[in-house]
This record gives structure tokens, sequence and C-alpha cells, in this order.
């Protein structure tokens, strides 16, 4: 895949700053997490990772349902 879709665009435009510091960002998908860090310039990566991890079982949870109890 050779192009980024405007939601990724997106993603890398708003944790860009976040990530530049130093911190790991998770975010979670439907069937993945999606994951940013930094990479190591010195070591030819880029300066930020992306990372994606598939899930076996697709979530369907609500914000409510995730928070309570």
């Amino acid at each position: 895949m050779n192009t980024i879709t405007k939601e990724l665009e997106r993603i890398i435009t708003e944790y860009t700053p976040i990530v530049a510091e130093g911190n790991r960002v998770s975010i979670g998908l439907l069937d993945g997490i999606l994951f940013l860090q930094k990479g190591n310039e010195e070591e030819g990566e880029a300066p930020m990772v992306i990372r994606v991890d598939a899930m076996a079982e697709r979530l369907s949870l609500t914000v409510e349902e995730l928070f309570e109890g």
C-alpha cells in the first residue's frame, strides 16, 4: 500500500508531537491495536515507527462497557 488514508494522516499529525517526546501511543481498533513509538533515526529508522497487531477476535464494546466495574 503506497497511499496514506486521511484517517491515518490525521493520527500521524495529532500524535507526532507526543511520540517525538519519547512517549509510546497505543490506539485500540475493532480488530487490532495500532502502536506508535519514536524511531531510532541514528539506525536509519523513520522518526515514528507504526506497528499494527491484529487480534483473533473482533471487539465490540462501547466506552461505557469498557470502563464499567
